[in-house]
Order: structure tokens, then sequence, then C-alpha cells
């Protein structure tokens, strides 16, 4: 965020804008920004100085986030992290400046991540329809189940935010937001708590099976295991590898009988949004290449998981953060 910093020198004072870029490794860098003795300057529009530095912060900014986007072990193409980093530090700066740009751009957002989300996993409900569920909290749509889970996904992204802390409890709750009162496909209820039989995903080509997933027994094991292996990375390794990261190895774990695709795709964006960046959508339309990268991933080449993620993250930055700047940045 950007403030006002009052310093005292020989009985006179001056004013400075001070920008705190708060790096992954938790700590904050400090962008500092001279503006004048105090007798000369307006105070009663803080907010009007703010806006007339912005390019100033929004440069200094990027520079600071380029140097940490080098530490990223992962395949990419520099000039998109540019334009993501830029991209994103612009639109941080007008939610400091208007919370409710802030709220706008959330519900943009979400309207797009859920209707992909949903549709991922088999939903039918169409985007026109999200939009009047997250915007009048009320649908025309003929299945009720899948109405369900869009207010659920709303009720869960809200407890994500707001409450969510990487451990099994939260995670557990968040699960039970996101499937309460939902019935699965065999017609019946979604089960409380990790899976009590055996699940399995997707398709090999290399083996001819589908991928087994952690064992019932284990899976309380291997999920403190994961918290363990976040906590110890979070401030190591880049929260967009982080987020990626974290959101592969919670799916081969599988912890839940259903919903473990929608329930890593929210934690997945609860690391990037944890440290400043906008959450990305997983677009449906991409899904078909997911299950080959997975079985990339586990057989240990990586580079095509991670490729397919900074696709979507690409096409979100553009299609959706891009699209839409102009707006919010003016109205």
């Amino acid at each position: 965020m950007v403030y006002e910093l009052i310093k005292k020198v020989n009985g006179r004072e001056y004013i400075y804008l001070v920008h705190n870029v708060r790096l992954f490794s938790g700590k904050n860098k400090k962008i500092t920004k001279y503006i004048g003795a105090i007798e000369n300057i307006n105070r009663n529009n803080t907010n009007k100085l703010i806006y007339q530095y912005t390019d100033f912060f929004n440069e200094k900014e990027l520079e600071i986030r380029l140097e940490q986007i080098n530490k990223l072990k992962i395949g990419y193409n520099y000039y998109f992290f540019k334009e993501l980093e830029e991209l994103n530090s612009r639109f941080q700066l007008i939610f400091v400046k208007d919370k409710k740009k802030e709220k706008l751009f959330e519900l943009l957002f979400l309207k797009y991540f859920i209707h992909n989300s949903n549709a991922i996993e088999g939903s039918k409900i169409t985007f026109n329809e999200v939009v009047k569920l997250v915007d009048k909290k009320k649908s025309s749509h003929k299945n009720k189940n899948e109405v369900q889970e869009v207010i659920n996904s709303l009720r869960a992204w809200e407890f994500l935010k707001e409450k969510f802390i990487f451990n099994e409890t939260s995670l557990k709750k968040l699960y039970s937001i996101l499937t309460k009162d939902l019935i699965m496909e065999n017609g019946e209820k979604y089960p409380n708590g990790y899976k009590k039989k055996a699940n399995e995903v997707g398709f090999n080509e290399a083996t001819g099976l589908a991928n087994t997933t952690t064992p019932p027994e284990k899976v309380k094991e291997e999920i403190k295991n994961l918290f363990s292996w976040y906590r110890e990375n979070k401030k190591v390794i880049h929260p967009i590898e982080l987020a990626f990261e974290f959101n592969m190895k919670y799916l081969i774990i599988h912890p839940f009988l259903d919903g473990n695709g929608r329930t890593g795709r929210l934690l997945m964006n609860k690391i990037l949004i944890d440290y400043n960046y906008l959450p990305m959508v997983v677009f449906k339309s991409d899904s078909n290449k997911m299950n080959k990268v997975m079985n990339k991933y586990r057989d240990g080449h990586k580079i095509k998981y991670h490729t397919y993620m900074i696709e979507n993250l690409k096409r979100t930055y553009r299609e959706i953060y891009g699209r839409n700047f102009n707006k919010f940045e003016k109205n």
C-alpha cells in the first residue's frame, strides 16, 4: 500500500510517500518518494498525490518483482511475467485507493473462476446463470445441484479469503462448505471428512490404467506432510511456483472422495492472493490437456504441467484482467 510519511528535520516537516512491496520471503521492501515541505503541500487530497505518482511506484515495484521472478525454477516467458507483474501492481494500487472497485473486481473474477472450475467437474450451468447467481443470488437453471455448487463456491471463497489457514481443520471446513447439500453422481450426499475408500483419477496411457491416489489410511499423514512442505517452502519458493506445486501435490493425494479438483484450485488461489498476486482461472476449454500434463508430472517431468498452468495464468491476465483494466482504472 502507499501511505504518507512525515519527517521532521531542523524544525521543518517534510512529506514522503511510501509504498511497501511484500516479497515472497515475507519481508517488505520500501519504495520512497520525496514530495516536499509540508507547508507547500495540500494534505487534504492525499489520494490525488498518490494517483499522481502511480507510474513511479509501478515502475519501482516492477523492478523489484522482476528480480524475484528470476528465482523461479519453472519454464517461463520473461516478457509475459513482466506483463503479469506490471498489471498486478497497477491493480493493487487501484485497490488501495478504492475498496469498492476491489470488491467489483473480485466479483468479476469469481464469475469466471466458478463457472470454469465447476464446468471442469462436469457442471452444465451456463456462464450467464453463474453471473445471475453472483450478482442477484437467483437463477432459472433447472439443475438445483449445479445451482447449489455455485452458491457453495461463493461461500467457500469467503471462508478461504477471511478465515482459512493451512491446516487440517481449515481444509475439512473448506471442503464441507464446498460440498454442503450436494448430491454425487451415485445419488448419495457427499460424505464428511477424508475418503473412506480408494479413488482413482484420469487415465495413464503409459500404463493403460487410471492413476492411483493416496490410500485412505495414509491420507491424514500425507496431508500433514503437505502442510509441513508448504510451511518449509513458503519463504523459499516463488509464490507462483509454490501455488502450482501445492495444487499438484494435493491432487496426487486426492484426500476426499470427490470435489478435490475444485478444492485444489481454491487452495492454489489462496496462496496467490496471500502474496498479493491476482487469482487465476483454470479454463474448462484447456482442461483436456490436464490429464496428460498430470501424468507427465507423476512420471517426474514437471515442465509440461507448469507450462500448462502458466498458459492458464497468462490467459487469465490477458482475457479477464487486461481486458477490464481500463474500466477499473477510470470508472
